[in-house]
């Protein structure tokens, strides 16, 4: 897997002059070797575990050298270990607590998903270094739900009238639906 992910001497990753180096105008992109060495550096490996094998087989996998980190992926690892979405679950904190262990014995980090701030808090205190808050798609979906929310309620101080041709159409379309 590494070998995949780093450019010669360290791998056999292809190379080309993408957007992170301005389409070969950027400065790195001038000298191929400089180039390699910088994304060889600023590039981390970050194994997902979320099977059961991977489990298994955690202390060989955070040994392989150029392992940088452990991504426990929640619900993919909680279905594995027979309860989907129960976090809660003995079996499934001893799984994420090993990984924990073995990550930190290896000088590794380990990174967990979190979707709130209280549970991110709890993460860093147990002592993960790493935390990956939430996904775009939520924090999205949530920032929608809140304006959609004020502007909703705001309409409340709008008149509504949907059987008058001078009312505002966005209202008269809330009004039909039921939303006001």
């Amino acid at each position: 897997m590494v070998h995949y992910a780093k450019y010669p001497r360290g791998g056999t990753r292809g190379f080309s002059m993408t957007r992170a180096v301005s389409y070969g105008f950027g400065e790195i992109a001038r000298n191929s070797i400089y180039y390699f060495w910088h994304f060889n550096r600023e590039t981390l490996i970050i194994p997902q575990c979320e099977t059961r094998a991977c489990l298994d087989n955690i202390e060989k996998i955070v040994a392989v050298p150029g392992v940088d980190s452990i991504f426990i992926e929640l619900y993919y690892f909680s279905t594995v270990l027979g309860r989907p979405t129960y976090f809660e679950n003995p079996d499934f904190n001893s799984a994420v607590e090993k990984v924990f262990v073995t990550c930190r014995s290896k000088g590794k980090h380990s990174l967990m998903l979190s979707f709130s701030m209280e549970q991110t808090k709890t993460l860093f205190d147990q002592g993960f270094s790493d935390v990956v808050f939430s996904l775009d798609i939520y924090i999205l979906i949530n920032g929608y739900k809140s304006v959609v929310s004020v502007f909703l309620n705001d309409l409340v101080s709008i008149p509504t009238s949907s059987t008058t041709s001078d009312g505002h159409p966005f209202v008269e379309y809330i009004a039909r639906l039921g939303l006001k």
